[in-house]
């Protein structure tokens, strides 16, 4: 198409080096993930579990009088609440405790 369009190709050799360091980028990107929000992640994964199993654990009992339903209800709620707050304090960012360089990020 154009002169010299043949010198332009990528050698074996570049292109090697380039493959090397895209996977290297790839690879560095990934750690680098998994150090900044692995910790983060395990504890998502250990309350997803939690809410999963957490029905089976707090069963409403329908079967027998109004006032123990109404009860188990209620701790059903009490305790779901407490299950929300402790997961709210635990994974949500406060924006005042964040360092200004990792919110300019």
């Amino acid at each position: 198409m154009w002169p010299g369009m043949d010198d332009m190709r990528l050698s074996q050799t570049e292109t090697l080096q380039l493959t090397a360091a895209a996977l290297c980028l790839v690879v560095g990107s990934m750690c680098l993930f998994m150090y900044l929000h692995g910790p983060l992640l395990s504890q998502l994964e250990q309350y997803s579990v939690e809410l999963l199993s957490f029905p089976a654990a707090h069963p409403l009992i329908v079967d027998q009088t109004e006032y123990i339903f109404v009860q188990s209800l209620q701790d059903w709620h009490r305790s779901f609440y407490r299950l929300l707050v402790r997961i709210d304090s635990e994974v949500n960012v406060k924006w005042r405790s964040v360092s200004p360089l990792y919110s300019t990020f």
